[in-house]
């Protein structure tokens, strides 16, 4: 079987959120400029330059950061899909897992990964006892452990689910 790879989309996602961020903050530098002059020469003035210029540069930045790179944000391949973060990877072995189900929380939409009891049962244990918290908080939310973002991909969340459902059936236990 062919690898699938899924980038997020250039103009959707993350970007428009983080052009929104940039904006703002360009937007508070320009308002704290305007609301008293006197600061330009004060340590706050350079503070306040140097924070929202790099907070303005780094926003977007790392929403195209893959797309820069040619680094694919998901990628489903014969026996896993691996997912790749900014700062993460995650891998999903396809015979640890007993079914991928979409889920939506905060407007956004995600894959809940479900794992067969024995995988799951060794996530939770070799997780840290922060970790373990997340683990128990996203089975209260979603009824899984882990989830993969769906949102902004080059492929619709609906379709990158069926698509990891029919990988899961075509493995041979």
């Amino acid at each position: 079987m062919e690898d699938i790879r899924i980038y997020h989309t250039p103009w959707g996602g993350r970007i428009w959120w983080a052009i929104l961020v940039s904006l703002g903050f360009v937007g508070l530098f320009v308002w704290l400029i305007v609301d008293d002059p006197a600061l330009r020469g004060d340590w706050r003035f350079w503070f306040a330059l140097i924070f929202f210029g790099l907070m303005t540069l780094f926003f977007p930045l790392v929403a195209l950061w893959e797309r820069l790179l040619g680094r694919p944000a998901v990628v489903v391949m014969a026996d896993k899909v691996v997912c790749t973060a900014l700062w993460r990877r995650s891998e999903y072995r396809f015979d640890e897992v007993k079914r991928f189900k979409l889920t939506q929380m905060s407007g956004q939409e995600f894959i809940a990964v479900h794992f067969d009891k024995q995988e799951e049962q060794r996530r939770l244990q070799d997780a840290s006892k922060t970790g373990r918290a997340v683990r128990q908080l996203n089975i209260g939310l979603v009824g899984a452990q882990e989830n993969i973002a769906a949102s902004g991909l080059t492929m619709k969340p609906q379709e990158l689910c069926d698509l990891l459902n029919r990988r899961l059936s075509s493995d041979i236990h």
